[in-house]
């Protein structure tokens, strides 16, 4: 948070959006993480004009300079109106990628034939939150 209770987020969006109206914007150096294993160059960025979204983006720290072309290419693939913004790759990737309530029952029923269904429940229990969640909501 920031000092005003703002989201880092949100502040780095609104003081863009003041100076870069109605374009796409990319805020960097925001921070460089450096352990061993997430060595990143962090950049927030804004892909379309139309839309209201500013997403975090990381990118590999030995890849960095080549940050802007690689952002230039999500911008270009960010027009579809469908969610403006957000590149229609990974709009398609989590499409695809995921589980369907159909699948998800069938496994159910295939998991319910074995032998030592308390331990099965016990293993679902530990991963079924969003089951329960979309129940109640």
């Amino acid at each position: 948070m920031a000092t005003n209770a703002k989201t880092l987020a949100s502040a780095i969006t609104e003081a863009a959006d003041t100076e870069n109206k109605n374009n796409t914007w990319l805020y960097h150096p925001l921070t460089t993480s450096t352990p061993p294993d997430h060595k990143a160059c962090i950049y927030y960025i804004h892909l379309n004009k139309n839309s209201d979204y500013t997403f975090r983006f990381e990118i590999y720290d030995k890849q960095n300079k080549s940050a802007q072309k690689t952002i230039e290419q999500l911008a270009h693939n960010s027009k579809d109106m469908t969610f403006p913004g957000y590149p229609y790759t990974l709009i398609d990737a989590d499409k695809n990628a995921r589980v369907t309530f159909k699948e998800i029952n069938f496994h159910k029923t295939y998991i319910d034939h074995y032998k030592n269904k308390s331990a099965l429940e016990a293993g679902i229990r530990a991963t079924d939150a969003h089951e329960f969640l979309n129940k109640i909501v």
